[in-house]
């Protein structure tokens, strides 16, 4: 039962507690306790729960420690506890968590953060009934302030051990042009049948990340149809370059290279 609120602060001895260090004091005791019972959920150590978890565990925590100091809900702790856990600013993870505890059995006990989130993203994904694309993003020069992952085959191939439905590859093939492995190193090693999308856009061959018109760059696109036709590709492809009326055009000249190469075209 909450007791009433009064406009005397509470006194220890003497000695007047100011609000903000008794708010801080409970936050941190809540905020320990309920890393601790969340790690437990989901059969890991407290210090590997994924950041936005941690995230909002502290601002519940903080938010619960403020409504027991200010409105005099609670002076204890473990009540203040079972308020943030059953609370409205917890309360969206709770089908997250017994979601990702059915998914972790294989891996319960352990610490190993990059397979509880990618499984994790892998039943939100299906949950939702999303298809998410990964995609081999482009080479960035030496020098550039900012580099990607999953420009190269051997980077790429760090998400190719997701099986769920819910995700496939986006191969993009002037992205391919601009590394060594080139568009026929990717289409060697790639299953097609894990690729949901090919994205097309002309450029120069080890060059910089530029998205041209086909035609003016150096990509050989009856070769490429028919590299990627050979493994079997039922997908569609994505024109990614210039305008939308750039877009449009540039199908004919496409559909033209893969006749030419001897791809049947319906």
């Amino acid at each position: 039962m909450a007791r009433p609120r009064t406009d005397k602060p509470p006194i220890s001895g003497d000695r007047i507690v100011p609000a903000t260090v008794r708010v801080r004091s409970i936050e941190k005791d809540i905020q320990k306790v309920v890393t601790k019972r969340m790690g437990e959920r989901l059969g890991v150590e407290g210090q590997a729960l994924p950041a936005d978890l941690k995230s909002a565990i502290a601002t519940a925590a903080a938010a619960a420690a403020r409504r027991s100091v200010e409105l005099a809900v609670t002076t204890d702790v473990n009540e203040a506890i079972g308020d943030v856990t059953r609370g409205s600013v917890l309360g969206k993870f709770d089908s997250r968590v017994d979601l990702a505890r059915k998914g972790l059995d294989h891996i319960a006990g352990s610490n190993d953060v990059k397979q509880i989130m990618t499984r994790r993203a892998e039943m939100l994904a299906e949950k939702k009934k999303a298809l998410v694309l990964l995609e081999n993003l482009n080479k960035e020069p030496e020098d550039a302030e900012v580099h990607y992952l999953a420009h190269t085959v051997e980077e790429w191939q760090y998400y190719w051990d997701i099986r769920s439905p819910a995700f496939k590859l986006s191969f993009t093939a002037n992205h391919a042009h601009l590394v060594p492995e080139g568009i026929e190193g990717f289409v060697k090693a790639l299953d097609f049948k894990r690729v949901g999308e090919v994205r097309l856009a002309d450029c120069y061959r080890n060059g910089h990340e530029i998205h041209l018109l086909p035609g003016k760059g150096n990509v050989d696109f009856g070769t490429m149809f028919n590299l990627i036709e050979g493994k079997g590709y039922k997908g569609h492809y994505t024109n990614a370059f210039g305008s939308l009326g750039d877009m449009l055009d540039g199908r004919d000249y496409l559909v033209d290279r893969a006749r030419e190469a001897g791809v049947r075209v319906d």
